[in-house]
């Protein structure tokens, strides 16, 4: 089985320091999903994409 995605859960005031991270660890481009725009979040689910 091939892992294509990898979805992590990160609190908003960890973005700053995570999304670099996330694009040297992978090299690849990171995909932010907010799960409901209109609400004050605390946490956003960013996707990494692993494969094609």
């Amino acid at each position: 089985m091939e892992i294509k995605d990898v979805y992590v859960t990160i609190h908003v005031n960890q973005l700053d320091e995570a999304l670099p991270f996330y694009r040297e660890l992978t090299g690849k481009p990171i995909e932010i999903r907010w799960e409901a725009p209109e609400l004050e979040l605390e946490f956003a689910v960013i996707g990494i994409r692993l494969g094609l």
